[in-house]
């Protein structure tokens, strides 16, 4: 009898304890509801953060396990990056209904001039910086430089370099920005970012740190003054190829580094201001006339 009333007791306040809980959420969900979207709806910039990064790692271990069932060898160290791009098109078409050219993956037929125009100037930075380093005694130009040109290496290491590439940009500079109304928070949040992904690199310093974050800023601003990825992606992928498959320049002088990416935000600061200032003078003719 004892053991029946105990029963008794504990069911009624189970149901009681469940319906408290219920009756607390529904009273709270308002606040609930403040704490996870917006106005709009939308998820603040930290869920959407968070939700991406679920999602990148669900599908690098997803990748990882077919990479590692296939007779191909090397391909397991291909799938961070496919994650990364697969994790920011699953959030922006699926999960928030919206079109790649909201976070700036357009077609390259129409930007195939920013394409290499930022291939060119990284490409042009790339050879200022292994001068650079050159003189501070960091680098010498390898002996089979030459042999090295000729070879299937230098091609294998660009498209090894392009799947880094559009990873990168389609996550960093593409869906982080864009989940911030106010594009200049998500440039900064999305190059600290960036730059601390890049701790995962064994000869990571301090210095490189703080190049990747100045890195991230530009490529950042470049998507913002162009309105897509593709000038970035030409930046991105001249730095990356040069620098680490054809001069195989290390981390070192990493601060004289940073000098050479802040003035390529003055310039590309400067050549903005400048073209938007003809744009308005074009404008106000225009309307003389």
């Amino acid at each position: 009898m004892f053991s029946n009333r105990s029963q008794t007791f504990s069911s009624i306040y189970v149901s009681n304890l469940s319906l408290y809980i219920i009756m607390e959420w529904r009273i709270n969900m308002p606040q609930v509801r403040k704490m996870i979207r917006n106005q709009s709806n939308e998820l603040h910039p930290f869920w959407k953060i968070l939700r991406v990064t679920l999602i990148f790692f669900t599908g690098l271990f997803i990748l990882a396990f077919l990479a590692n069932r296939t007779p191909i060898p090397g391909l397991s160290k291909y799938v961070l990056h496919p994650a990364m791009f697969l994790a920011s098109v699953i959030c922006t078409c699926v999960l928030e209904k919206k079109r790649l050219s909201y976070i700036g993956l357009v077609p390259i037929l129409g930007n195939m001039k920013r394409f290499f125009s930022g291939f060119i100037v990284f490409f042009l930075n790339s050879c200022i910086i292994a001068f650079f380093t050159y003189l501070l005694g960091y680098w010498n130009l390898p002996k089979d430089f030459l042999h090295t040109l000729a070879s299937p290496v230098i091609w294998q290491g660009l498209f090894y370099w392009l799947v880094v590439v559009l990873g990168e940009e389609v996550l960093f500079r593409g869906y982080l920005i864009s989940v911030f109304e106010n594009k200049w928070i998500g440039i900064f949040w999305s190059s600290l970012i960036f730059s601390a992904v890049h701790l995962l690199n064994p000869e990571y310093t301090l210095g490189a740190f703080v190049v990747a974050f100045i890195v991230g800023l530009l490529l950042g601003y470049i998507r913002m003054i162009t309105g897509n990825l593709w000038m970035g992606i030409g930046c991105h992928l001249a730095n990356n190829w040069f620098q680490g498959t054809i001069f195989q320049l290390p981390y070192a002088g990493e601060y004289m580094v940073a000098g050479v990416m802040l003035l390529n935000i003055i310039i590309f600061y400067r050549l903005n201001k400048r073209k938007r200032r003809r744009l308005l003078i074009g404008d106000s003719s225009h309307e003389r006339a």
